[in-house]
């Protein structure tokens, strides 16, 4: 489940230079590590990567919503190595966020 914490929306909006948080399973990230993170993926094809994860834990990620995301459908996803295991894994959030 996505929250917006500017507009207390739940899993459809995403607002620019907001803070967004994420629940679910196995979530943790390495913020430091350049292929970790959370990652707002565009329709057109572009991507951008938060540039700050306030809270880190495997239920639940807290971060940065990038300002530079331009009106438009975004997927969310998380990338990161999972515990025991030396390969990224990546995680979609089922529902399309919009930035209006």
């Amino acid at each position: 489940m996505y929250l917006d914490h500017a507009r207390e929306s739940r899993n459809d909006k995403l607002t620019p230079g907001g803070v967004g948080e994420l629940r679910g399973k196995l979530l943790k990230v390495d913020p430091e590590a350049a292929k970790q993170g959370v990652y707002f993926l565009g329709d057109d094809g572009g991507e951008v990567k938060s540039p700050l994860v306030i809270r880190n834990k495997p239920s639940n990620l807290l971060f940065e919503v990038p300002e530079s995301l331009a009106i438009g459908d975004y997927t969310l996803e998380i990338r990161s190595i999972v515990k025991r295991t030396s390969s990224i894994r990546t995680g979609q959030l089922g529902d399309s966020l919009t930035v209006e």
